[in-house]
């Protein structure tokens, strides 16, 4: 197959996505338009594609198909994600600033921290740390309790902290 063929299919594949989520932006909400646009993208990804770049995202594509359009249904839900991008802003800004991660380990502990820490934000508790999965103290309006005394030597708490936790 020539080169401008391959060009022309990917334009298409694209163009057709593109349509389909413009689509999905307009008019109501409901259960019935969610389920009409899942099948035409499921028309759309059962086409043949020879392309790797198409295949690529078909498979992506198929994988997620019936997560990508809950917005048509939900009213609380918007058609992007931005509102989540701007959540991780400050993290992403303090990572810069204290020139990032210095292991595997400590990125993921950074973005578990940061993931917890607007979750709570959103949800409008005073949590420091949440709940027991990753037990370090619970911050309440009155008091600072250790979860897990265990872990207290694993990640060392602030000496003011520590004092208020001895006072409890």
């Amino acid at each position: 197959m020539c080169k401008n063929c391959f060009e022309k299919v990917v334009a298409e594949f694209s163009t057709s996505l593109l349509s389909l989520y413009e689509f999905s932006k307009i008019g109501g909400k409901s259960k019935q338009k969610r389920l009409t646009i899942e099948r035409d993208l499921g028309e759309l990804l059962d086409r043949e594609y020879f392309e790797v770049n198409c295949l690529r995202l078909v498979k992506r594509l198929k994988r997620h198909r019936f997560e990508l359009f809950t917005f048509c249904e939900r009213k609380d839900l918007s058609s992007n994600n931005n509102f989540a991008e701007r959540m991780i802003r400050p993290g992403v800004v303090i990572r810069k600033n204290v020139f990032g991660n210095q292991s595997e380990v400590g990125a993921q502990t950074f973005a578990t921290f940061i993931s917890f820490f607007q979750t709570n934000q959103l949800r409008q508790e005073n949590y420091f740390f949440f709940e027991n999965q990753y037990p370090l103290v619970v911050q309440s309006a009155e008091q600072v309790i250790v979860v897990s005394p265990a872990l207290e030597s694993q990640v060392p708490l602030p000496h003011k902290l520590h004092e208020s936790v001895a006072e409890t």
